[in-house]
């Protein structure tokens, strides 16, 4: 372990404390794009969540337990960059936030050895870019997302499982410095693990390490969640299709309303090679409300 910085179906959710409430099946190819109660109609095929905020954040220990991470949204599948398609080792992950910090979980297939690439050696310093040369996590965080007119940057960050990190701020408005790669993450948290030939990441990046406060949970952030497997090597990101991981357009949006329900992906097919996405959505409030699926 290693510490670093179409037709509407509505349905009544009961409240907790039993957990998941209903299960819905539907057949499709590719990663499920849902719009769930509160969440606006998407303007494009970008995946979007929506989610209400943890009351309860998880431990990060490197070891993903489901019951921590229930009230985060749950997804399953990652699209491989080179292919367009889901990528062929399976990927799950998890998206969280409260009004301190947020939460972001990675359980991804190890390679057939069980050993994962680990060169790049931590630098609090300076960037260590040769960790996109190992197995890593990348990610793109936009909290002014909808507001870029309040602050047009947003961060980019790549990490091994030694905790080696490569980040920097992107600016479009910033004609003399777009990138700005003296920027460093100034507080996070994370472990990891190989668990059971999956490798478990968790990780906790406080708003303020990201010059977002509580207020700006209130819209639309932009987040891309990414795995660079190695041995061979495939690039996978939370995407409808692949393109370039800075592009705002493309970035899918998430978003946490205080009555949304809680999607989770359980799988993207029936166990037997069919497609057949399970999804069960859970209702961590304490009175019943409605949801639309679509």
């Amino acid at each position: 372990m290693h510490h670093a910085r179409g037709q509407s179906n509505h349905q009544e959710l009961l409240p907790r404390p039993n957990g998941i409430r209903q299960v819905l099946q539907a057949a499709i190819v590719m990663m499920a794009i849902f719009t769930v109660g509160l969440a606006a109609a998407a303007e494009s095929d970008v995946p979007r969540a929506t989610m209400p905020l943890m009351v309860k954040p998880p431990k990060i220990d490197g070891c993903i337990d489901e019951a921590e991470w229930q009230c985060a949204v749950r997804n399953v599948g990652l699209v491989s960059h080179e292919t367009g398609s889901v990528a062929q080792r399976q990927g799950v992950f998890w998206i969280g936030a409260d009004d301190e910090n947020l939460y972001l979980a990675q359980k991804t297939e190890m390679p057939p050895d069980g050993r994962l690439l680990t060169r790049a050696v931590p630098d609090t310093d300076h960037d260590v870019r040769a960790v996109f040369y190992d197995d890593s996590i990348e990610l793109v965080i936009d909290p002014w997302h909808c507001r870029p007119e309040a602050k047009g940057k947003f961060y980019h960050i790549i990490a091994n499982a030694r905790g080696g990190l490569f980040d920097w701020t992107v600016d479009s408005g910033n004609r003399q410095n777009p990138m700005d790669l003296a920027w460093r993450l100034p507080k996070w948290d994370m472990a990891q693990q190989v668990l059971d030939g999956w490798w478990h990441v968790e990780m906790a990046l406080s708003l303020a390490s990201l010059g977002a406060t509580q207020e700006d949970l209130s819209s639309d952030w932009g987040l891309r969640v990414g795995r660079n497997w190695k041995r061979p090597f495939e690039q996978s990101q939370w995407a409808s299709r692949p393109g370039d991981y800075d592009a705002r357009a493309t970035m899918p949006r998430v978003a946490w309303k205080a009555d949304a329900p809680v999607v989770r992906v359980l799988s993207l097919d029936d166990g037997a090679g069919k497609p057949g996405v399970r999804v069960a959505i859970f209702n961590p409030h304490e009175k019943p409300l409605s949801a639309a699926v679509r």
